[in-house]
């Protein structure tokens, strides 16, 4: 494994740096952003070391960007420094040995919220930079914010207050600040973790976020790790299990979405309709809870 460090994007915007850890022989010429927690406000690049190295080991270019923090700087320096990255990781594609249309993005808590918000909007509403248009393949949050609340409580919302102070913020801002906006049928393929005894974001929050997108058709996987709480990432036994199934799912939506897509239709088209998949078929009842 090959290891660049102390590299700095957009130096005309912000000082910040970025590692880039690298697969043994070229890997899958894929690519993952990836960005730590700390509530916006502390943390760095260093704390994703273990994660970054756990996806080269399976054959993905690991990208670990630093964001400019809270309260220094106020949003959203945060997102245009995470759309800065990705645009930077997608400009030096040929130097990386990846594909410009292999890259993902893989955030922690306050990181995931960056991910998912970079994810679903592409053309930068919420960060109102002069970078254009900076789109993600897939996205994985782990914990994410999914959005935020300006005044009546809202289920599975942050408050804003977290994020903008305490001062007044126009609803629009709020707004433009939560994943939760972009949802929509071409969301980028997403791979969501949460631990379900999480009690500063609850993991309502990730389940809201993942029947939205697959209320309106987009592609979503939710993971909920039962009997852990908050910082997940910072269970050490759990980031092989954990880039396992990142690993594995953008394989699926990301590196190789024909095969995968192909061996699916090659299956639906030979099981008989309905359920059982053998004999003869029959209505299904869902119960009202499971809907």
């Amino acid at each position: 494994m090959k290891t660049q460090t102390g590299i700095a994007f957009a130096p005309d915007e912000t000082p910040e740096l970025l590692d880039v850890y690298h697969p043994d022989d070229g890997g899958k010429r894929a690519a993952v952003l990836m960005l730590h927690g700390g509530g916006w406000r502390v943390g760095s690049r260093a704390d994703l070391a273990p994660h970054a190295e756990a996806l080269a080991r399976r054959g993905f270019t690991a990208v670990v960007a630093d964001y400019r923090l809270m309260p220094a700087n106020p949003w959203p320096a945060q997102i245009r420094d995470t759309r800065a990255a990705i645009k930077w990781t997608r400009d030096n594609a040929d130097a990386l040995g990846i594909e410009p249309d292999r890259i993902a993005a893989l955030g922690y808590s306050a990181g995931a919220h960056l991910a998912a918000l970079a994810a679903g909007d592409p053309d930068g509403a919420a960060a109102a930079d002069n970078l254009g248009r900076v789109p993600l393949n897939a996205v994985i949050p782990l914990e994410p914010v999914i959005g935020m609340q300006g005044g009546q409580f809202e289920l599975g919302y942050s408050p804003a207050w977290l994020m903008f102070g305490t001062e007044r913020v126009p609803l629009w801002n709020v707004r433009t600040a939560s994943p939760m906006t972009y949802v929509r049928h071409d969301f980028p393929p997403s791979c969501i973790f949460h631990g379900a005894e999480d009690v500063q974001i609850p993991f309502v929050a990730s389940v809201m976020m993942h029947k939205a997108l697959c209320a309106v058709g987009a592609v979503s996987d939710l993971h909920v790790i039962s009997t852990y709480s908050h910082a997940v990432w910072r269970i050490k036994s759990l980031i092989d299990p954990c880039m396992d199934i990142v690993a594995a799912f953008l394989d699926r939506t990301m590196v190789d979405p024909e095969t995968y897509a192909a061996e699916r239709a090659a299956f639906w088209a030979v099981v008989p309709t309905g359920w059982p998949l053998t004999g003869e078929p029959r209505e299904v009842t869902i119960p009202s809870y499971a809907r």
